[in-house]
């Protein structure tokens, strides 16, 4: 077996491995209808039970929201920077009320997944003033229930010691965050959660991906190990 061919069978190998996709629906916020915005908070997309958000549910603890990218079309204000897109979700944690938004997907039998997402602490503008702050940080706590063999938690906190901002930006510090888990040996609905915590203050989230961790290129593993046997039984061909 020459390097050639040997090149060709790795290449036709890793081409049988599935291409990582979004499995969730609608993962960055960019859909939605209903919903109304506040003459004194402009670009807060506010849910009042009208809010549809196509694969998301928001009405977690009080309510969740959508809001305007402020380059985005028909923005109104400078006060909020989407990380994905043209718009993000936010949600509020109010003493023992905890907003949030969750999705269920399907998953198959015994496969590994990943979870990213990207968040950012933050607050509330009204009429140009921020009336809320981030004193002790804001975090999202993410479960995942349904077709695992144990519930998954975990938590993830701003890490900034208080969330600041002028009366016409508000400075989203946006970071990626990611996790994995497994699902069951049969399979089924598994439910993504994001749950807000701090003090009276609101946790924003933006470019949630779930894909299937690609299972390791078995072919062509095997004919790169077949051929490097080959080399050492023989030496290489001449091409």
């Amino acid at each position: 077996m020459n390097r050639r061919t040997t090149l060709a069978l790795l290449v036709a190998g890793l081409a049988l491995q599935p291409a990582s996709a979004n499995i969730l629906v609608n993962g960055s916020f960019e859909i939605w209808s209903g919903g109304y915005t506040p003459s004194n908070q402009p670009d807060r997309i506010f849910n009042d039970l009208t809010l549809a958000v196509p694969g998301w549910q928001f009405a977690i603890g009080l309510s969740s929201d959508i809001y305007r990218d402020r380059n985005a079309t028909g923005a109104q204000s400078a006060y909020y920077s989407a990380a994905h897109g043209d718009y993000l979700a936010g949600a509020g944690s109010f003493g023992t009320l905890h907003e949030g938004v969750s999705q269920t997907f399907a998953a198959l039998p015994n496969t590994l997944y990943q979870v990213s997402f990207q968040m950012a602490p933050g607050g509330l503008n009204y009429s140009g003033a921020w009336i809320e702050h981030a004193t002790i940080g804001s975090s999202w706590r993410v479960d995942v229930t349904g077709a695992v063999p144990s519930p998954v938690s975990n938590s993830y906190n701003t890490n900034l010691a208080h969330f600041s901002a002028s009366a016409t930006t508000n400075p989203l510090a946006w970071t990626t965050q990611s996790f994995q888990f497994t699902s069951d040996a049969v399979g089924g609905n598994v439910t993504l959660q994001f749950t807000a915590y701090g003090d009276m203050t609101h946790v924003f989230l933006d470019n949630v991906v779930v894909d299937a961790v690609p299972a390791p290129a078995t072919l062509a593993s095997l004919c790169l190990m077949g051929a490097l046997g080959h080399r050492r039984r023989r030496g290489w061909a001449r091409d």
